[in-house]
């Protein structure tokens, strides 16, 4: 689902995130799931629905730089930048890719 089960925490250390808060994590992402022992059926039903060409609801552009995203040229998109500043701007489709419309 995207969900990272280990980090490195701002002293350097390994850090593995407990069960619970990836059950929890996972659930608040939609996943049906309320238990650690759910987590094989969740995942299987995720990947099921992960092949409908459906994005992320959110993605983040480091330095403002997004990474590629693959999105079907078939039926109906719309993408959304929500800026940190506050405006919020529209991009325009063109075919399998968006792009900032010129001002």
């Amino acid at each position: 689902m995207g969900v990272h089960t280990r980090y490195i925490n701002g002293l350097g250390k390994s850090v593995t995130v407990a069960p619970e808060t990836l059950v929890r994590v996972c659930a608040a992402l939609g996943a049906p799931i309320a238990r650690p022992e759910d987590a094989a059926d969740a995942l299987r039903a995720h990947r099921e629905t992960a092949g409908a060409g459906l994005v992320p609801p959110v993605l983040v552009a480091w330095d403002g730089f997004l990474a590629p995203l693959a999105i079907s040229a078939d039926g109906p998109a719309q993408l959304q930048v929500h800026l940190e500043d506050g405006p919020v701007v529209s991009l325009l489709r063109a075919g399998a890719q968006f792009r900032v419309p010129l001002a």
